[in-house]
């Protein structure tokens, strides 16, 4: 499972590499000489055929098939894979304004450049506009009006049985073209019910920007009566609407914004509930559990950057379904499990729950209401970024934390944050292991600084062990020292 999210950093091609194979969304090359036209007309394919597969996919130079270095990429000029370069590469052959992003890294002394191509918004396939060949006694690349796409490890021309899934994206954007003018409506009519002191209307279906106003206006005006029964109304659909799921976990990112604690626990008992139901197995029954846990990432996330201490044990601290006298103490645990046995993504892949949250929330407005949208210039943008998977990788690292210390059960919880920068967990760190003891209490009310500190080192450790298994080498460096301070002073037999 490949999510792609734009994001070319070293995080990134880490997650990458653990793929260990090609697919539809991720392809490697050993090397390239752009120089050559050769290699500049297979590249430029590549990536027009990686746009026309929605989302789009990333490239790796400099890696063989399975995803370890290449000798081969030795002396190698990469400076030629600098992203405007590739992007007028492209736009040679194509009329369309793709955009293809790019950063090289080194990593164990080995050079890589990571790709990546997103989909254009329109979610239109791009035919070339000229033809590519590189050499009169060779076929053509490809023709003047060729449509490629992406498909497993390989680039085709469209076929008809795929013209479903690639005009998939455009047709929800006509969908939401349709939903804007309710939503001026809709507008409208919520300006006249404020000033009769009425909240707006709250509907399954509404479009994500629509859908934060009415929000705001009734958690404003502190309209939880209506709130509750949109609750209700949504529970009945999560298996039938496809937007129900995001749309109730709107709700609930909404009440930790607002501090209505009691309509969050609402909206997690359903989301807890609906997870119950779940008792298959196989791989329908693990995507459905992958996405219910990408949501109570999100809330978790939420619930750390409004600074919710108090409220996250409850998220967490739920047993997973009972398979004979086997449950996991905490149903993320099973539904991150189940992911993985199904091949949505493999052990070594595990940070892909975070990515996969990470991917969610940065699509919809409603699952951050307390970042503002519409930040259009770069340096804004990754500051955004930046903050929502800090707060992720921050409630992973509580979500071990309270399963270390009270979780009651089988396997424990599993550290996805290891996958990204230790510096991530700053601010949460920061926050728990200072001198006072406010913030732990408000975490594990009924544990001690001392239980506390056991949970906390078991989670640092297991931290460590899996970053460096999987070559992220910035893991137990510990710079500012608080990490041994705390343990030191809490613990009777410190490691």
């Amino acid at each position: 499972m490949i999510i792609v999210d734009g994001r070319t950093n070293e995080e990134k091609l880490l997650e990458l590499l653990a793929h260990g194979c090609e697919c539809t969304e991720l392809d490697f090359k050993e090397t390239l000489d752009l120089s050559k036209k050769k290699d500049e007309l297979d590249l430029v394919k590549d990536i027009v055929a990686m746009h026309n597969h929605y989302p789009g996919g990333y490239l790796i130079i400099g890696v063989k098939n399975d995803g370890q270095p290449s000798d081969r990429s030795q002396g190698t000029d990469w400076d030629q894979f600098d992203g405007s370069k590739l992007t007028d590469k492209v736009r040679k052959y194509v009329e369309a304004p793709i955009e293809v992003t790019s950063q090289i890294h080194i990593l164990n002394g080995n050079t890589y450049c990571l790709i990546c191509v997103m989909t254009l918004p329109d979610g239109l396939p791009i035919p070339f506009e000229k033809e590519g060949q590189y050499d009169n006694s060779q076929p053509l690349v490809f023709r003047r009006g060729d449509i490629v796409i992406r498909d497993g490890a390989s680039n085709g021309i469209i076929r008809y049985s795929q013209w479903g899934k690639v005009l998939k994206k455009y047709e929800q954007n006509i969908r939401d073209n349709e939903r804007e003018h309710i939503d001026v409506l809709i507008d409208r009519i919520s300006d006249a019910l404020t000033v009769q002191g009425q909240t707006p209307p709250l509907f399954v279906g509404m479009e994500d920007d629509a859908l934060c106003e009415s929000l705001s206006r009734c958690c404003e005006a502190s309209d939880f009566r209506k709130l509750n029964a949109f609750v209700s109304k949504l529970d009945g659909l999560l298996n039938t609407e496809d937007n129900s799921l995001s749309t109730l976990t709107a709700v609930g990112v909404f009440a930790v914004m607002y501090d209505e604690k009691s309509l969050c626990e609402r909206v997690i008992e359903t989301l807890y509930e609906h997870y119950l139901a779940i008792d298959t197995v196989g791989k329908t029954a693990a995507e459905m559990k992958l996405e219910l846990a990408a949501m109570a990432y999100a809330i978790g996330a939420m619930m750390v950057r409004m600074r919710k201490w108090d409220w996250i044990l409850s998220l967490v601290n739920r047993p997973g379904n009972q398979r004979g006298s086997y449950a996991y103490a905490s149903w993320l645990r099973d539904c991150q499990v189940q992911a993985s046995r199904n091949e949505l993504f493999r052990q070594e892949e595990s940070g892909l729950m975070i990515s996969r949250a990470n991917q969610i929330i940065k699509t919809k407005n409603s699952l951050k209401p307390d970042i503002a949208p519409g930040a259009n210039n770069t340096i804004a943008s990754e500051s955004v970024s930046n903050r929502i998977l800090d707060s992720l990788c921050q409630f992973d690292m509580l979500f071990c934390i309270c399963i270390n210390a009270v979780g009651e059960g089988h396997g424990g919880a599993y550290p996805s944050c290891a996958f990204f920068k230790e510096t991530r967990l700053g601010a949460a760190i920061r926050a728990l292991l200072g001198n006072s003891s406010i913030n732990r209490r408000k975490l594990l009310p009924d544990c001690s600084d001392e239980q506390f500190a056991v949970a906390f080192q078991t989670f640092w450790n297991e931290g460590t062990q899996q970053a460096h298994q999987y070559g992220n080498w910035y893991w137990g460096i510990d710079e500012t020292g608080q990490v041994s301070r705390f343990l030191e002073s809490h613990l009777n037999c410190p490691e």
